[in-house]
C-alpha cells in the first residue's frame, strides 16, 4: 500500500509539475486522434447500419474488419507520437518543442510493440470477458442476451474484471514502451519479472485506475451499444471526450513510466 501511494503520488507530481511540457507533446498528435475517432465513427456507424445494426457485419464476410484495422493501427502511431517524448522527457529530461515532430522511427517502432502488448493482453482478456458474459447469460440468467449484458450490473461486474485485467497486465508488462522509447529494449520477461518486484502496489493501482478507465470508455461504450441511432453531437460532447481522453492517456503513460523507472536509472539513448 506504501508503495502503490508513492507512485501514484510520483504520477500525479511528474504529469502536472510541467502542465506546459504535458500540453507541448501531446496538443497535436492528440487533436488528430481525436478527430480522426470522430471522421472515422461516421462511415463506420452508417456501415453497421447498411448491415442491420451492430454486430450484423459478422455475418457479411470480415469486410468490416479492415477499417477497424487500419483505425487501430493508426490511432496506436498517433499515440505513440505522443507517448514518445513524454517518456523521454520524463526519464532523459528533453524538452519537447511547442510543435511536436514526430521521430517516424521511433514512433513505428513503438506502435507495433504497443500493437503486441495489445494483442497478448486483448486476448486473455476478451476470451475472459466472453466467459463471463456466456456465465451470465446461461449459466446464471442475471443478465439478457447480446451486447445489452454490458449495460446491466452483472456487465458492469465483467466489464470491471476486464478492465482491472487488462491495466494490471498492462502496468506489469508495459514497460517495454518507455525502455523503447529512450532507446534500452526491455524484454517482456524481463518486465514481467520487474513487475514481480512491485506486485501488490500495481494490483492497487489497476485496482483504483479501474473506474475511472470505464467512466473515460463508459462514453464510447455506449455509443457502440446504440448504433447507429446514438452519435457523439455537439462541442461540448467533443470538450468532454478530449479532456477526459487526455487525462486518461497521459496518466497511463506517467503511470508506467513512473513503475519503469522505479526499476533501473533512465540511460541515455
Amino acid at each position: 500500500m506504501t508503495m502503490a501511494g508513492a507512485l501514484l503520488r510520483e504520477t500525479f507530481r511528474r504529469l502536472f509539475a510541467d502542465p506546459g511540457a504535458a500540453i507541448r507533446v501531446s496538443w497535436l498528435p492528440y487533436t488528430l486522434l481525436m478527430l480522426l475517432g470522430w471522421g472515422w465513427f461516421t462511415p463506420f456507424r452508417e456501415m453497421l447500419g447498411a448491415l442491420g445494426g451492430p454486430g450484423a457485419g459478422m455475418g457479411h464476410g470480415i469486410g468490416w474488419l479492415w477499417p477497424v484495422l487500419l483505425y487501430t493501427l493508426l490511432s496506436l502511431i498517433l499515440v505513440g507520437w505522443v507517448a514518445v517524448p513524454w517518456h523521454r522527457f520524463l526519464l532523459l529530461g528533453e524538452s519537447p518543442p511547442v510543435v511536436p515532430l514526430p521521430r517516424p522511427g521511433r514512433v513505428l517502432r513503438y506502435a507495433l510493440k504497443t500493437l503486441v502488448l495489445f494483442i497478448l493482453i486483448g486476448v486473455p482478456a476478451a476470451l475472459a470477458g466472453a466467459f463471463l458474459v456466456w456465465l451470465a447469460v446461461h449459466v446464471f440468467a442475471t443478465a439478457p442476451p447480446g451486447p445489452m449484458v454490458l449495460m446491466t450490473p452483472a456487465g458492469l461486474l465483467m466489464a470491471f474484471f476486464v478492465y482491472f485485467l487488462v491495466l494490471d497486465l498492462f502496468l506489469s508488462l508495459g514497460q517495454v514502451l518507455p525502455a523503447l522509447a529512450i532507446g534500452r529494449p526491455l524484454g517482456l520477461g524481463e518486465a514481467w519479472a520487474r513487475a514481480k518486484r512491485h506486485r501488490g502496489a500495481i494490483l492497487f493501482l489497476a485496482l483504483i485506475a479501474t473506474p475511472f478507465a470505464l467512466f473515460a470508455d463508459f462514453h464510447y461504450l455506449r455509443l457502440a451499444l446504440t448504433l447507429p441511432e446514438g452519435m457523439p453531437a455537439g462541442a461540448l460532447s467533443f470538450v468532454i471526450e478530449y479532456v477526459v481522453g487526455w487525462l486518461a492517456l497521459m496518466l497511463l503513460t506517467t503511470m508506467v513510466t513512473v513503475i519503469y523507472a522505479r526499476g533501473a536509472e533512465a540511460p541515455a539513448a
